[in-house]
């Protein structure tokens, strides 16, 4: 569970962020917005020009982007 690799690896491991946009992933439906906190995790821990940071931008933006159109 995601308890269990935060609980492991941190709230702010990167293995924790990538873990936050596959359940943004998964709970689209339910608008749940963890995009925003992988972002925020990846920005902080990666910078802003790691490409890591870069996807998680772009994984938020169509995410907003759909979240507008549904």
């Amino acid at each position: 569970t995601l308890a269990k690799l935060i609980a492991v690896c941190s709230p702010c491991h990167r293995m924790t962020a990538g873990a936050y946009n596959l359940l943004a992933i998964v709970l689209y439906h339910t608008e749940d917005f963890n995009q925003q906190k992988a972002l925020d995790i990846n920005e902080r821990d990666l910078g802003l020009d790691h490409p890591d940071t870069m996807k998680s931008y772009g994984d938020l933006a169509v995410f907003v982007n759909n979240f507008q159109h549904m």
